[in-house]
């Protein structure tokens, strides 16, 4: 997710992952190079860890990922 949609507003957006069960989101920070991993739960955001540079993601959903925000961000 863009943490500026053109359409409808982050939180919005974060309520109806919540209302349809998803577990972890990724905010995509374009400018900085950087990925904001929520946890979510059915009441909101548990906890966030910006990842940045060349360490790899820490995700609990796709804990083998491995890949770097510098990767997939073309840096």
């Amino acid at each position: 997710m863009s943490p500026h949609p053109r359409v409808g507003a982050l939180q919005e957006r974060i309520r109806w992952c919540n209302h349809y069960g998803v577990q972890e989101s990724w905010l995509v920070h374009q400018l900085t190079r950087e990925i904001e991993v929520l946890q979510l739960t059915n009441i909101g955001v548990l906890s966030s860890h910006t990842c940045r540079g060349l360490a790899p993601i820490e995700s609990t959903v796709l804990p083998c990922f491995g890949l770097a925000p510098e990767v997939l961000t073309g840096g």
